[in-house]
Formats: C-alpha cells, structure tokens, sequence
C-alpha cells in the first residue's frame, strides 16, 4: 500500500461526500503518583441535578466543569449508571465552552483507576487534554477538603457532625468541614422533594471521612504523556456499494478483510497495520479486552448503504491521512 501521507485530492475526496465526522476521541493519561480510590470517590464533589439516565447517555445541563456522577465499588454518587466497573473510579464531566467543549456543552466520561485516567466521549485532542486539566482541578478540591478534614482534633470533627446533622451551629464549628458536608446532603436525602435527612446514612459517611487515608502521598498529582488510544470517525461514501467488490480492492492494496457471508452481511470490516516510521516493523502491540495480542491498526467497518466507521489509535492528522489513503483505495468513481 502506498505511504499513508502521499495521499492527496482532499477537494475531490469532499466532493462527493466523504468528509470524516469525528464523533469521539479516546484518551489515556498515567497518573505521576497513585490514588487511592476510595477516598477519592468519597471525596469528590458532585453536583444534583434531578435526572434518569436514558439510552441517550447523559446530556449537558449547563454547568461547566460539574461532576454530575461518580461511582465506584457497586456505589454511586450523583446520576447512576449502568455497566459501572468495581475497581475504578467513574466521573461523568460536563464540560461547557470555557473549558474546550463544544456549543452547547457536551458530558465526558472518565474512568480513574490507581495509576492512569482514560476518557471517552471528547470531540478533539484538544478537548482531551481540556478535560484532563479539568479533572485535577476536582481531585486537587477533593484533597484539599480531606486535609482540612483531617487536621482537626476529634471534639472539633465530632460537634461539627452533630452541628451538621442538627442543622445547626454547636460551640466548636469548622466551616471548611461545615461546607463540604452542606454540599453532601442532597444524597441523603428521604425524599427528594423534602428536606428531611436519612441522619444515620449520612452521620455514618461524614464519620467515614474524617477515617478515610489520603487520597494520594505526594504534594500533587499530575498526569504523563496523555495520548489517543482510540478515535471514532464516521463518513459517507455517496453511494451504496458491493461488499464483495470493495473486499477486493481493499485486499489487493494491502488491507486485512474480515467478513463471513458478503452476500447476507449488511458490512464488512478491514484494517491497516500503523508501522514504525521508515520500517515495515508494526508499532506497538497491544492486549485487548479479551487478552489476546493484537498490533495498533487503523480499522474500518463498511457498510453496504455507503457509511463507514473508521477506528484509529493515533493523532488527528495521521487518521485523515489513513482516511483519504482508505477513500483512494476504494477507487469509489469508478
């Protein structure tokens, strides 16, 4: 196959429908020291808002750098979700135009597990790294609340649960630890259009971060080297096309196609090793979901109405280059 930035005709390529639509971008960052999972998802700070998650996934509802969920051992903060993962600390973000979302917003899911952040639903790189930069921000408040929590003596920490459970202010207050818990107490709440609290659920979590162990040992904690595992394209050819027909010419310029009855089958799949720069050696191998090995690949589902979805673990530039590379193969004029 042709090098991938020989490609050129972007005006033609256009012309006839074939502008890729990137509708998400896949991140993921190391964390520079480990967190502590539990009291981070006890720590974080998650704003109400009175939703029932529907197919559609969680919208944006105007308030930037919100969290509007978190979940984390079977428990959930906030908004709750289906599918959540034991061991990881799930944050939903929304994220306004001040922070790199689009207009009107848009909600972006992270998933933080002791060492890395990976996230989904960002629309650019750009966004990505956005993101990212919005996340420290709600996990540096966190650490900041549980160190004030944790600096005051045990008479100050016991009256100001009690003056927090009587609504009220007893002789030894804190407002840090005042405030923090004002901002729990929707949680807790028996009925959603009341103002009674569920006193021993809630007495119970205020104990349990007064006990939690820091969020993370270091003064700070940053992210290295985040990068696109995975970014999701999606684009029309201008006309449906035979499966078996773009099978063969998808083969004869060197993609891997994957199929079981062309004939039946509403799409295909093929896809494009990435190489090492100047070698025909494949860049980094990588195991998937199901523990196999598999190499870092532009990949690409075809279907028969003239749509594809193209799936690439690298940069912008380098996926519209494997686009327009994938377009010219197609050979779609003729």
């Amino acid at each position: 196959m042709e090098a991938l930035d020989d490609v050129d005709g972007l005006e033609c390529v256009d012309a006839i429908g074939t502008r890729a639509n990137l509708v998400n971008v896949v991140m993921v960052a190391s964390t520079s020291t480990p967190l502590r999972l539990r009291s981070l998802f006890e720590y974080l700070s998650v704003n109400w808002v009175d939703f029932i998650i529907s197919g559609k996934g969680i919208p944006y509802f105007g308030v930037d750098k919100a969290i509007v969920s978190t979940g984390y051992g079977g428990k959930f903060r906030g908004i709750r979700r289906k599918g959540q993962l034991r061991n990881i600390v799930s944050i939903d973000l929304q994220l306004g135009n001040e922070s790199g979302g689009p207009d009107p917003g848009k909600n972006v899911h992270l998933k933080v597990s002791d060492d890395n952040i990976h996230l989904t639903g960002a629309l650019s790189q750009e966004m990505g790294e956005k993101t990212y930069d919005v996340v420290l921000s709600h996990i540096a408040m966190a650490v900041g609340y549980q160190k004030h929590i944790r600096s005051l003596d045990v008479d100050t920490q016991i009256s100001t649960i009690n003056a927090l459970l009587n609504n009220g202010y007893g002789n030894k207050i804190d407002l840090t630890f005042y405030r923090f818990g004002k901002m729990l107490e929707f949680e807790y709440k028996s009925d959603p259009g009341s103002t009674s609290i569920d006193r021993g659920s809630y007495a119970e979590k205020l104990r349990l971060l007064c006990e939690l162990d820091p969020i993370h040992d270091m003064p700070s904690v940053s992210v290295i080297s985040p990068h696109v595992c995975n970014s999701i394209y999606t684009y029309k050819l201008g006309k449906r096309i035979s499966l078996i027909d773009t099978a063969k010419k998808l083969s004869n310029v060197g993609y891997s196609v994957h199929y079981t009855n062309l004939k039946a089958d509403k799409f295909m799949r093929a896809m494009i090793p990435i190489f090492c720069p100047g070698t025909t050696e494949y860049s980094t191998i990588f195991i998937n979901r199901k523990g196999k090995e598999q190499v870092n690949a532009h990949r690409f589902q075809v279907y028969k109405r003239g749509t594809v979805r193209q799936y690439s673990p690298t940069s912008y530039d380098e996926a519209i280059a494997a686009h327009l590379a994938f377009v010219k193969a197609l050979d779609i004029g003729s």
